[in-house]
């Protein structure tokens, strides 16, 4: 006699799972054609990087850029705007990498003047006192317990703890006004072609739906 209590289990007994109009149109929407451009394929391989740069890092960003597109690309044209999204991110960073490069370079003629000025006192020619604020900022950097020495003799002579770091900013200030002139107009770059993207890959999958 046959147990029909526990009827086999097939795939009639189970239910259909329904697909919506719209994944059913996402599904169509892709297909397993190699869209991708010589010029882009060539570009991913040998991005526009300075020697100091990470390739790696630059091939994730051309990843993220083409998942935060959330559309498929086809036209050389859609390409061609996801590597000038890429170029002008690599510059963004590039500039503000720049900033903190800048303001750091300027920590030793920073504090040479902070010496001078702490040693005026002293009657020394311009010269010579030039000498001493160059050697002074040599052992500043190279001996530890002279440079906690010195930081107290700027202290004693009125100036904050951060005077080096003041110094530093305010002598960047030129420089730093432009890079932020770049930063700013890469950023607008940016938003302005990615809305040019999305909105090229959404006009070109709504034909196709139409189609």
């Amino acid at each position: 006699m046959t147990d029909t209590s526990n009827p086999p289990d097939n795939d009639s007994n189970k239910p259909t799972e329904e697909v919506s109009p719209e994944e059913s149109a996402d599904e169509e929407q892709y297909d397993d054609i190699d869209y991708t451009t010589a010029s882009y394929m060539d570009f991913v391989k040998n991005p526009p990087l300075l020697p100091n740069e990470d390739k790696g890092a630059f091939g994730q960003l051309t990843d993220d850029i083409e998942l935060r597109s959330s559309l498929e690309l086809k036209t050389p044209m859609e390409y061609f705007l996801v590597v000038q999204v890429c170029t002008k991110m690599q510059n963004l960073s590039r500039y503000e990498a720049m900033a903190l490069e800048l303001m750091q370079s300027q920590r030793r003629p920073a504090l040479e003047d902070l010496f001078m000025k702490t040693e005026e006192s002293t009657g020394l020619d311009p010269s010579a006192l030039k000498g001493m604020a160059f050697n002074n900022a040599n052992l500043w950097f190279a001996n530890p317990e002279y440079r906690a020495s010195a930081d107290k003799s700027f202290e004693a002579a009125g100036y904050r703890p951060n005077a080096i770091e003041v110094e530093a900013f305010r002598r960047s200030l030129p420089s730093l006004a432009l890079l932020e002139r770049l930063i700013a107009s890469a950023q607008k770059s940016i938003l302005t072609l990615m809305k040019e993207l999305e909105k090229r890959c959404r006009d070109r999958e709504a034909k196709e739906r139409d189609d």
